[in-house]
């Protein structure tokens, strides 16, 4: 492991190459893409993880990982995994100590409708994100709600209460249901 403490403002930085801090997340989804290339970069495996700390007003945390397979095509095969957090936190950090460091991704980061605006700020009862249209009327909501757990809102264009749901008739939404337009 390489400690960057040369990166200035207060931001920080680990480097591991060849060698991976052991973190485990579960994994929801798989994206997958094969661009043509040049063929082989490196002739043999290699992996970096890279954790940053750069203080700003929301996310300031990272921990990215990424591994180089040659292969005999001239073809380069991208595969990314998305883990979600399942409220297991990794000790080994160098977020700042009042952050708690959740492996994975919470379930708001997977959502962005295209045209809105995502907007988010913590309440005594959690993190709340809005999705806000030009106009600055919310159109989505989600919340980490720590008392009953994460879920969704569509909310009407009048920006009063919440829709029920087309096929559930619930108000929340949940992972894997449809959102409704």
């Amino acid at each position: 492991m390489i400690n960057l403490d040369n990166l200035g403002n207060h931001q920080s930085g680990r480097l591991w190459i060849n060698e991976c801090p052991e973190i485990k997340s579960k994994i929801i989804d798989t994206i997958q893409k094969t661009v043509e290339g040049v063929g082989a970069i490196l002739k043999y495996k290699q992996s970096a993880v890279l954790e940053l700390l750069l203080p700003r007003n929301a996310s300031n945390y990272a921990l990215l990982g990424v591994t180089y397979i040659p292969l005999d095509s001239k073809k380069i095969d991208i595969k990314i995994n998305v883990g979600i957090t399942d409220d297991v936190v990794l000790k080994d950090n160098i977020a700042f100590t009042a952050d708690a460091v959740h492996i994975g991704i919470p379930e708001a980061y997977d959502f962005n409708p295209d045209g809105l605006d995502r907007q988010e700020w913590d309440t005594p009862n959690g993190k709340v994100v809005k999705w806000l249209n030009p106009d600055g009327k919310a159109k989505y909501e989600w919340d980490e709600d720590l008392e009953n757990g994460e879920h969704y809102h569509k909310l009407p264009d009048s920006g009063k209460g919440r829709e029920k749901h087309p096929d559930t008739g619930d108000i929340h939404m949940y992972r894997g249901d449809e959102v409704p337009e």
